[in-house]
């Protein structure tokens, strides 16, 4: 389903005989690759932000060079992703995945996501399966931010670890325990996460849309977004991978506030040590 949205061409129709009304059904020419080529050429050729250069994030129609074992995509040939970094937030982290595993992007930033997985949702759920696939954008390019109060927190916690994208090291990126920052520059991020692909942020106001949705983003008395220097980090930083401040077979306390009213959400084995704050917002 989701490659249907994301190249087209009626892929996934054996998917939905049983269903009343194949509502799933994306043709190419709306796909989200297809849209994606088309929203950069109209950019480029209005000028738009004042300039053309949004044409040349396409390749002129060649498609970029990627591994001949890799299926060809139906569409998205005209981009050129080893100029573009992917993101997604949430749900929407699910298909810049799938389009890593068929061009090689510099970098993949995901927000809190993803939650494609296998089993109940939760704890026990287990990466889906094309997750853990060869990508063309190595681990050690790979980035995520999530908060530990989030609603979907187990999940993408999952996703992230070794049977999913195999992201290295993990570090908590707040230091206080009312989800405040004190790193306020990119060198202070990258000496408080030392290295860590896998960045948490472990404050209890920190929801499933505090690190990217724009109205719940903490902001200094000025306006300015709590966390512009942990996104920095994330877009730019040359740091080598390091070991990260969390050991990487713990954990952390997954937890979601009470006043979300869906209980405690701890992954087995959680380290009480790395996300004792969790402790304070569970039901009674």
């Amino acid at each position: 389903m989701e490659e249907e949205r994301l190249f087209g061409g009626n892929r996934s129709a054996v998917l939905w005989k049983k269903r009343a009304q194949p509502y799933q059904l994306v043709n190419v020419a709306n796909s989200i690759m297809s849209r994606t080529e088309l929203l950069l050429r109209f950019a480029g050729e209005r000028a738009l932000a004042g300039s053309h250069s949004w044409v040349s994030f396409l390749s002129n129609g060649t498609a970029p060079a990627r591994d001949s074992s890799v299926p060809v995509a139906p569409s998205g040939q005209a981009i050129d992703f080893s100029k573009i970094v992917l993101s997604g937030w949430s749900r929407g982290s699910a298909y810049p995945v799938h389009i890593t595993k068929y061009f090689k992007a510099p970098r993949l930033v995901l927000f809190c996501g993803l939650e494609d997985y296998v089993g109940s949702r939760g704890p026990d759920s287990r990466p889906e399966p094309y997750i853990g696939m060869k990508g063309l954008t190595p681990p050690a390019s790979i980035f995520g931010v999530g908060g530990l109060h989030g609603g979907c927190c187990s999940n993408w916690m999952t996703n992230w670890g070794k049977t999913g994208l195999n992201m290295p090291s993990q570090s908590f990126a707040d230091s206080k325990r009312d989800g405040s920052v004190s790193a306020t520059t990119l060198p202070a991020v990258e000496a408080l996460v030392k290295g860590a692909r896998r960045v948490y942020l472990q404050g209890p106001k920190v929801g499933h849309g505090t690190p990217i949705y724009d109205r719940q983003i903490p902001r200094e008395a000025n306006g300015r977004p709590q966390y512009s220097a942990i996104w920095e980090y994330l877009l730019t930083t040359k740091v080598s991978v390091g070991p990260g401040t969390i050991d990487s077979s713990i954990i952390p306390c997954c937890c979601i506030d009470s006043r979300m009213k869906q209980g405690l959400y701890a992954p087995r084995n959680c380290s009480r040590t790395a996300g004792a704050q969790c402790k304070a917002h569970s039901p009674a």
